[in-house]
């Protein structure tokens, strides 16, 4: 009876902790890719509009 209680309870947490565990790092990943995406947005305005000034300048 014991032994089935423990086993449980190391099962339930496993089961937690695997879910934060992939929360946490799903979280990341959208975090990171965000990140990225605004990296590349910022260099795309700053090439855009250096793209433009020349086209102005020209």
């Amino acid at each position: 009876m014991l032994w089935g209680v423990v086993v449980d309870h190391l099962l339930s947490n496993f089961l937690f902790h695997s879910v934060c565990y992939r929360i946490v790092v799903l979280r990341e990943v959208v975090v990171g890719g965000w990140k990225l995406v605004g990296l590349v947005a910022k260099r795309a305005i700053i090439l855009m509009g250096l793209s433009d000034e020349i086209l102005i300048g020209v």
